[in-house]
């Protein structure tokens, strides 16, 4: 990395606002393996990919009006998982980096801060980490080009912040925010997170969604508005709106390693009666 510190990008100067215990905004993505964890070699492989992603080599900083990233010279964090997830990973404990590897098992993980990026670049990030692990553990795997490694040249606008550079000034809507129905849920104590897992054959869900004419994404979107109708229904409430990120570099041509998503707003009136 030439500079020391940058700019957060558009998506990114929210979530150091809106972020707390309560709240932390982090993403997290895994993969399962077929041996358990070696712990040393994790460490060495995650060194090596943030060697090509200098841009989350970075902890945050606060300016007299503004966040900015400053360069990190610390060590990441490798730790076997524990039963908090989304634990606060900009900590003292990790040494200010704002993601952490973790394991379990056969299980590796990456929670990630999303000012530093989204799902779309995180995932890329975390394949290189995969990809150099099974390297150091004696797998004879080559790199067909679908895995940002070092050998592959880095391009210029993947530190880029692509909604500026992509924004139109003269082509802006304003679209108006319309009150949602508000969900309510358990609180766990200490903000606990709990996930569920769900397992399913992903040939078996394309033919479904080939009956509907839809994504995946679509599909499942719509049986999520169609369980939350259900589950609520009532003429007097207000509508069931749901929120879907969608990965804009597809649609700029963007190799953006940062934030650049937007959302798709889908919203489910029920004054209108059930779908």
């Amino acid at each position: 990395m030439s500079e020391k510190w940058y700019k957060l990008d558009t998506a990114a100067k929210i979530f150091p606002a809106i972020s707390d215990t309560n709240s932390g905004n982090y993403f997290r993505v895994c993969a399962v393996l077929k041996e358990k964890v070696e712990p040393e070699k994790l460490k060495k492989a995650l060194e090596i990919a943030l060697e090509r992603f200098p841009m989350y080599a970075v902890k945050l900083k606060g300016g007299m009006f503004w966040h900015y990233f400053e360069h990190n010279d610390g060590k990441p964090l490798v730790r076997e998982e524990n039963t908090n997830l989304f634990d606060t990973v900009n900590t003292a404990e990790h040494d200010k980096f704002m993601f952490c590897v973790e394991y379990y098992e056969r299980r590796l993980s990456l929670e990630m801060f999303h000012a530093l990026s989204d799902g779309t670049a995180g995932t890329e990030f975390f394949k290189a980490i995969v990809y150099y692990y099974l390297r150091l553990i004696g797998k004879e795997i080559t790199n067909d080009g679908s895995i940002l490694t070092n050998e592959y040249e880095k391009l210029v606008d993947e530190g880029q912040n692509s909604f500026g550079y992509n924004y139109d000034e003269n082509k802006k809507e304003r679209i108006p925010e319309i009150k949602a129905y508000k969900i309510k849920g358990t609180t766990y104590s200490n903000n606990w997170v709990g996930i569920s897992h769900i397992m399913m054959n992903v040939d078996d869900l394309k033919k479904v969604t080939k009956e509907y004419n839809a994504t995946i994404t679509e599909y499942l979107g719509s049986v999520l508005l169609y369980t939350m109708q259900e589950r609520y229904y009532d003429k007097k409430k207000r509508p069931i709106v749901l929120f879907t990120p969608v990965n804009a570099r597809k649609v700029f041509d963007s190799t953006s390693l940062r934030n650049f998503m937007l959302y798709i707003r889908t919203f489910l009136d029920m004054n209108e009666g059930k779908k």
